[in-house]
């Protein structure tokens, strides 16, 4: 007596219509940007023309689809060197990651992080690209303001009439002021990459040791002589 064997019924067959449809669907619901880009393979890259824009972009521009179907993607760029950044790319038929300031409705801009990747061509003789993205403003100025808030401590940690130097928690010298070379007799920056206790009197070691990891482990201030 043999047994039977039960297969999976087969999926259903979806036309291409159907598959148009559903990945359309799943576009505009996605919270990732989403712009499909379309031209004439013979055509400048100036005439590189959006197709399709989803719901997260809609959002993030103020534009609605009426307003960004059929326009040029250039347009979408309009402060300094950006879109020549993307038509370089769209011209050279390569992937682009970066940063680039995008156009809002009102005549703003936000910034928007893009993966621009070539996308299957709808036709014989067009060139398709999708560009993928979210809009980073808010991470964007939040880096922004870190970045100026390091340099300004750079220049006080360089002004300081004290000579002082960053240690990193494995006791390593990361970063040092001109003056704590100079007291110490080292070539500028001649301590970075070295542990902190080569500059310590040797009957110190111990001590500083311990103390350090009590330091990592309760906070608190010290100190010790240095060689």
């Amino acid at each position: 007596m043999s047994a039977t064997v039960s297969r999976p019924p087969k999926p259903l067959a979806v036309t291409p219509q159907e598959q148009a449809w559903l990945t359309f669907q799943a576009m505009d619901q996605s919270d990732d940007i989403v712009l499909l880009l379309d031209s004439d393979a013979g055509a400048a890259t100036t005439d590189v023309v959006i197709i399709g824009a989803n719901g997260a972009f809609r959002r993030a521009s103020g534009f609605s689809e009426g307003q960004v179907c059929g326009r040029p993607v250039a347009e979408l760029f309009p402060v300094g060197d950006d879109s020549a950044t993307l038509m370089d790319a769209i011209h050279s038929h390569g992937p682009l990651r970066t940063e680039l300031r995008c156009g809002r409705a009102d005549g703003s801009t936000f910034m928007l992080g893009l993966h621009l990747m070539p996308a299957p061509a709808r036709a014989q003789g067009r060139v398709c690209f999708a560009l993928l993205g979210r809009d980073i403003t808010e991470a964007f100025h939040t880096r922004q303001q870190q970045d100026s808030v390091q340099r300004l401590l750079a220049k006080v940690f360089i002004s300081v009439d004290e000579a002082v130097a960053i240690i990193d928690g494995t006791g390593r010298i990361v970063m040092t002021n001109p003056h704590v070379d100079r007291l110490l007799g080292y070539a500028p920056n001649g301590l970075i990459g070295r542990g902190s206790l080569e500059v310590v009197a040797p009957e110190c070691h111990a001590a500083v040791a311990e103390t350090r990891k009590r330091q990592l482990e309760e906070g608190g201030d010290t100190s010790f002589r240095a060689t």
